[in-house]
């Protein structure tokens, strides 16, 4: 154990350094130190343990603040520090997942989405057995461990998937719990990573191939027999290769009938996340087919796939009731 160094003992040290010019930390003894940098200015910080990590926070310069002054201020920071870690571990701080989840996690994440994502806003609805498993939701932060979250996530009847995007997301509260200085560590960071988590990320598969005549059979005969719209809908992601959401969500904005391009901002909702913009040309049937569809909306707003009800597109449901074996 490092006795408290004595105000001589301490200057006979700082001199050595400045005289060598190198940086350094003296260890004044109670979790006190010295910082030297080679310019020789000299702080004083005060270690305390975070979040199970060693960390100095500095308090003051020297000669400005005195060995004493240094060290009467260290033990006033440690007790604070000691005062603050018994409160956030006392059991019942501790609020529940489902509480924390609503009023601390939500409303971030909630406000960082884009304008018209379609993040659910059903609290309720993010625990039922599709997103977060409900035994989690009357679970005290404290009580929640990687033990618990496998037995909870394996009874749920979901697709490895949905499995690892409802882990990432008990993670992702876990660890603005310790941000924010609720709980001391998150015990299911490591959850989703290494090759033996539990819950891996599947892995993507290759689309099928298919023929001419199994195109014709398989996907254009059944579109004759489904709602006009729903027909052009899917007749455009075809001749694009958009993905189902920059379809969706694609503007009259950006499609430039004159010089016979579509443009997809790198921000549009449902584009990809490479955040440049992307081109895509207007062929003579692309254009014949984006005039039809204006031809046969009833309201006519800012997007291709325009909602009768309002200046929003027109919601996914509605396409997706479209099922085609491919």
């Amino acid at each position: 154990m490092i006795c408290n160094l004595t105000e001589t003992e301490f200057k006979k040290k700082v001199s050595n350094f400045l005289i060598d010019r190198k940086k350094g930390i003296i260890n004044c003894g109670s979790s006190l130190f010295a910082l030297i940098s080679t310019k020789g200015e000299i702080s004083f910080a005060v270690r305390v343990v975070s979040n199970q990590k060693d960390t100095r926070i500095v308090i003051g310069h020297y000669p400005k603040l005195s060995m004493a002054e240094a060290r009467k201020k260290a033990s006033q920071i440690k007790k604070e520090h000691k005062l603050n870690r018994v409160n956030t571990e006392h059991p019942n701080e501790y609020p529940k997942f489902r509480d924390y989840f609503k009023n601390n996690w939500f409303p971030d994440k909630k406000s960082k989405c884009k304008e018209g994502s379609t993040w659910p806003t059903n609290i309720n609805t993010l625990f039922t057995k599709t997103i977060v498993p409900s035994g989690l939701a009357d679970c005290k932060l404290n009580e929640i461990n990687a033990a618990l979250v496998c037995r909870l996530m394996k009874e749920v009847n979901q697709t490895p998937g949905n499995k690892h995007n409802a882990t990432s997301v008990i993670i992702m509260v876990m660890q603005k719990a310790v941000l924010e200085g609720v709980i001391p560590f998150n015990p299911i960071s490591n959850l989703l990573t290494g090759s033996e988590s539990p819950f891996p990320r599947p892995k993507a598969k290759g689309y099928k191939f298919i023929s001419p005549d199994e195109m014709n059979t398989k996907f254009l005969t059944p579109l004759t027999t489904t709602k006009p719209l729903n027909r052009c809908f899917y007749l455009l992601l075809t001749l694009t290769g958009f993905r189902f959401g920059e379809c969706r969500n694609l503007k009259w904005d950006y499609c430039d009938t004159t010089k016979k391009i579509i443009t997809i901002p790198s921000d549009a909702i449902g584009a990809n996340k490479t955040q440049t913009d992307y081109y895509k040309p207007m062929t003579t049937q692309i254009y014949a087919l984006l005039n039809k569809i204006k031809a046969i909306q009833n309201n006519v707003g800012d997007y291709v796939f325009n909602s009768n009800s309002s200046n929003k597109p027109i919601c996914e449901a509605s396409f997706r009731e479209l099922q085609i074996p491919l």
